[in-house]
């Protein structure tokens, strides 16, 4: 199955962005094509680079002179944060009314241009090892580590440029002093900027170190066709010998949309026709519903609550959905389900012969994250040992909440990552693939991070 790829037009220019995990347990590159477009690669976790992305669309309304003050308040204002990681942030603003693009790099992704076949313009790598970057270092008084089989690295850290990264990962070495001015620090925040002129036909390449890494600068003019056609011969490439996530832009100046592709039925398709065969509370009768209904105490707001919400297999055995369906007798035996996992404090389920229960009773609110916090864990960590005694002895567990979209799928992004050693990111990203509308809103994303933070160090 092809790569999916994305298309879209600003400013004159088509473009298409094509990322992928790779061999990585998970995605830390994203990408930016609102006011301009940008490729971030983020390092030690999402913080830094979803930090940066949500906040980097401003640089268009500035001049690329503005660029490097704009890069140091950016990367001052995440250090406030108090966050961990960190990320690089290649740029381009396109003024086609000025026949420009400007472009801003700060660590190791690459843009290139290519007019006609020849590559006529590339941004500089930000690496420990280059002798600008390594003169630079020194200067301030730092020392690169050279590595026999691997990158060269400043205090453990293989970029010389990015935003935080703060602190090394060996020793906790500041990085960044804060009484140095931004570009005398060992790590700078300081991009290199640069302005190339453009013509109708110009394709202009923006990607991260994991296809760089893999792809020479020259071998990208051999990559031929429209936008789309472009970027997934670059990734394809670069996935069949790159070990890292794999992201990548292409555009070109006045060409036109590809063509729709054909595509196969989407997820949501298919869930959807699944559903229409099973049962479930949003298909039977009315009459049925309120009897559910006054069972929990929610009579008819129950009916008006469940409508948009269903019940989704997320993986093998495991059931992630409403307390609509948890208490639908006939959907509990088309699910096979032996085992309930009530995280709703306002629910108390009825008794359903040979249906085991696990009364997680959270409120749904930032609060009862910390709290759960506090303790260390101590209720959410019998959930998913309850939940993952049960998938070990090959049973069905359905896991809800009252719709299926914060508490219930919450406690499923911690099972996968303290039993499927999954980073949060990865986790979240694979409930909400299977469970459509899971986790918005996501009053748990604070409590799942320090979740994350506690299953590292134990």
């Amino acid at each position: 199955m092809p790569l999916p790829v994305e298309c879209g037009t600003q400013a004159g220019w088509t473009f298409a962005v094509c990322a992928a995990k790779g061999m990585r347990g998970s995605m830390e590159d994203v990408t930016v094509t609102q006011e301009l477009l940008a490729v971030l690669d983020g390092h030690g976790g999402r913080e830094c680079v979803d930090f940066i992305a949500s906040r980097v669309g401003l640089m268009a309304q500035l001049s690329g002179e503005q660029w490097p003050e704009a890069f140091a308040e950016l990367d001052d204002a995440f250090r406030a944060q108090r966050l961990p990681s960190g990320s690089t942030c290649c740029l381009a603003v396109l003024r086609t009314s000025e026949d420009i693009v400007e472009i801003a790099n700060l660590g190791d992704s690459r843009a290139v241009l290519v007019r006609a076949g020849v590559v006529i313009g590339a941004t500089a790598d930000h690496k420990p090892s280059s002798d600008t970057e390594r003169a630079r270092i020194m200067r301030s008084g730092g020392t690169v580590q050279e590595a026999a089989d691997g990158p060269a690295r400043i205090h453990g850290v293989a970029v010389s440029r990015a935003f935080g990264t703060y602190l090394s990962p060996f020793g906790r070495k500041e990085l960044k002093d804060p009484s140095l001015p931004h570009a005398d620090r060992l790590v700078s925040c300081v991009p290199e900027i640069y302005c190339w002129s453009v013509q109708p036909g110009d394709v202009l390449v923006l990607a991260c170190d994991g296809v760089w890494d893999v792809v020479e600068t020259s071998e990208v003019v051999s990559f031929e066709g429209d936008v789309r056609e472009r970027v997934r011969g670059i990734c394809s490439r670069a996935l069949k010998t790159s070990t890292d996530n794999v992201t990548c832009i292409v555009a070109q100046l006045g060409a036109p949309m590809p063509e729709p592709e054909q595509t196969e039925p989407s997820q949501l398709d298919i869930m959807a026709a699944a559903r229409a065969d099973r049962p479930g509370f949003n298909r039977v009768s009315r009459a049925e519903q309120l009897e559910i209904g006054h069972e929990l105490d929610y009579g008819e707001v129950l009916i008006k609550m469940m409508q948009g919400h269903e019940t989704n297999l997320v993986s093998k055995n495991l059931w992630l959905g409403t307390a609509g369906d948890a208490c639908h007798l006939p959907f509990l035996e088309f699910a096979q389900v032996t085992k309930v996992v009530n995280c709703a404090a306002e629910i108390e389920r009825p008794d359903i012969p040979g249906v085991d229960s696990f009364w997680l009773k959270w409120c749904d609110s930032e609060e009862q994250g910390k709290a759960e916090q506090k303790s260390g864990f101590k209720r959410l960590r019998a959930a998913t040992q309850f939940i993952q005694s049960t998938l070990e002895s090959d049973r069905a567990v359905l896991v809800h909440c009252v719709q299926g979209v914060s508490r219930s799928a919450c406690v499923v992004v911690a099972l996968l990552m303290e039993w499927r050693c999954m980073e949060m990111d990865e986790a979240v990203a694979k409930v909400r693939q299977n469970h459509p509308g899971a986790l918005k809103p996501f009053r748990f994303q604070e409590m799942l991070r320090a979740f994350q933070h506690f299953l590292r160090t134990q």
